[in-house]
């Protein structure tokens, strides 16, 4: 007989993942996914004019001879009546004592919706750029960005020219560019001065400090060794193969396909998507290694245990901490420092001179910067990715980019502190909700996956073939100094089974390694000389 007790616990835990799978079913995150990540997509209708067609086809109409002013009703309609039904359940949850897993969904609930009004506020802005006229009177149209600029500040922090570490920061890193325009001269007179004076520009805002040190970034020791297995290329078909391989030895249920559709490597629910193109019929191992790394030993690993944990729904605020969590450790594969993090990234000056230019000085400002650069980057499709849900005319900028810089040096603020790496491996959620998710995978008792670090074996075990556990620890130690001791021990224990599958990745890399495999007399001679790396590097260890 269950206990009375126990028999109420049992009963509250049903009720509560039977109303939370209801509301997943009513709200269908899977339907605006893209509106919440706010990743749009534009195609040319011609006259200069663009679609969003994650917005007006996917969302609004999908047969092309409709009417557009019917897609941006019914998208406008749509989004309202979904913004609806999150506020329902937001003002339910609210009125209720909730346990750790309806925290964590009240909190998504809170941030789609935000989102959701960003995207209707920004709405008329994107209709406009599809060509339909723009029904908000131009004498209010800024207070509409203001209201998206205040909503962006709480969701993503606050606007670039607001804080004068990023505001003086930029403005050092664009003089420091524009020395090497100057040297390449691509630009004419006329456009280095127009250049110049955009981004002068900044000396006049009030954040801006010249008493701020300039940062300056760590010059790296010359690594021959990764020079070599940089350069060394892998066929698809091969690293398809190692990908499998890393899958079965991390237990995670996700299939690698190769699909034409594609044009980059793409994770999407139980698969992982390599392009058929011919972009992609060979990568360099070193890339092999930082997608372990990066997509594989974070992003997989955190979607089995936000599945173990949250089911079919994901955290907000997630996704910048969990895209520099992944590019920690693919830098430090690298043999970077987990200090580079912390330097800002160039979306942030990007940003800013968005937030201080109208629109066609911003689009003039893109065009000479990246021919200045001599870059082959479009800049209509850049002021098009910047100008999400805003004004093609007047100043603002979308902000989702400034977190991914401002959670790195969170995150390693935090690393450097002491905490420990594996927390935020818990679940799909932001730094605050871990306590809450670590909560329930505790209550729950329910196994949790963490990273292993196997891109760094199969590295080591190329310099040393008999790699005993004292020496790869030691090595561990040095490059990933916030790593708690069971952790690395726990990356080196690999069960006898997978010793089998680590052999076959170690024999599918030094195939490729193999001078005799060589195409041509010039690669030959490269893959002699790496040989001739490893057998020092083996000597060393």
């Amino acid at each position: 007989m269950i206990p009375p007790s126990l028999s109420n616990s049992l009963h509250e835990n049903l009720h509560e993942k039977i109303s939370l799978e209801k509301i997943i079913e009513e709200i269908k995150m899977d339907e605006i996914q893209d509106i919440i990540e706010i990743t749009y997509s534009y195609k040319n209708t011609g006259n200069n004019k663009k679609v969003n067609t994650t917005l007006f086809e996917k969302i609004g109409w999908r047969k092309k001879w409709e009417n557009k002013y019917i897609a941006y009703q019914t998208t406008r309609i749509k989004l309202e009546n979904k913004k609806e039904i999150f506020q329902k359940y937001i003002k339910q949850l609210k009125n209720k004592t909730l346990s750790a897993r309806e925290s964590i969904f009240l909190w998504t609930l809170e941030y789609v919706n935000d989102i959701l009004q960003i995207t209707l506020l920004g709405l008329p802005f994107e209709a406009e750029k599809r060509g339909i006229k723009n029904t908000i009177p131009e004498s209010i149209q800024k207070s509409y960005i203001d209201s998206i600029d205040s909503i962006e500040s709480k969701l993503f922090w606050w606007d670039v020219q607001s804080n004068k570490y990023e505001t003086t920061q930029s403005l050092y890193k664009f003089q420091e560019e524009m020395k090497t325009i100057k040297e390449k001269e691509i630009l004419n007179t006329e456009e280095y001065d127009r250049l110049s004076w955009y981004i002068q520009r900044i000396k006049s805002l009030p954040t801006f400090d010249e008493n701020i040190e300039k940062h300056t970034t760590k010059k790296h020791n010359y690594d021959p060794l990764r020079e070599k297995i940089k350069d060394t290329p892998i066929k698809r078909e091969d690293y398809k193969r190692i990908f499998e391989l890393f899958h079965q030895i991390n237990k995670l249920k996700k299939w690698v396909i190769i699909d034409k559709t594609k044009s980059s490597i793409y994770d999407w629910h139980d698969n992982l998507y390599i392009p058929g193109n011919k972009s992609y019929e060979t990568l360099p191992l070193e890339r092999v290694g930082k997608l372990i790394q990066h997509e594989q030993s974070v992003h997989f690993m955190i979607d089995a245990n936000n599945e173990k944990v949250l089911g079919k729904f994901r955290g907000a605020k997630n996704l910048g901490r969990e895209e520099w969590l992944a590019k920690l450790l693919d830098m430090i594969f690298q043999n970077h420092s987990i200090q580079d993090l912390q330097w800002i990234s160039p979306s942030i000056k990007l940003i800013l001179m968005g937030e201080i230019l109208n629109g066609e000085e911003y689009l003039d400002f893109l065009t000479i910067y990246y021919k200045g650069k001599g870059s082959k980057s479009n800049p209509k499709k850049i002021f098009d990715r910047r100008k999400r849900n805003y004004s093609k005319n007047l100043p603002g900028v979308q902000h989702k980019d400034t977190t991914y810089y401002r959670w790195s040096k969170r995150l390693a603020e935090e690393l450097e502190s002491g905490k420990d790496i594996r927390d935020y491996f818990t679940a799909k959620v932001s730094f605050e909700q871990i306590p809450l998710a670590k909560q329930i995978a505790e209550e729950e008792n329910i196994t949790l996956t963490y990273p292993r670090l196997l891109a760094e074996l199969i590295k080591a075990k190329l310099i040393g073939k008999h790699l005993n556990k004292e020496v790869y620890i030691a090595l561990l130690k040095k490059k990933y100094h916030f790593l708690k001791e069971d952790h690395l021990n726990s990356a080196k224990e690999l069960t006898r089974d997978n010793t089998k599958k680590i052999a076959e990745i170690l024999s599918i890399v030094k195939k490729y390694l193999n001078p005799m495999n060589a195409s041509n007399e010039e690669e030959r001679k490269k893959l002699e000389e790496y040989n001739e790396l490893l057998k020092k590097q083996k000597r060393k260890s």
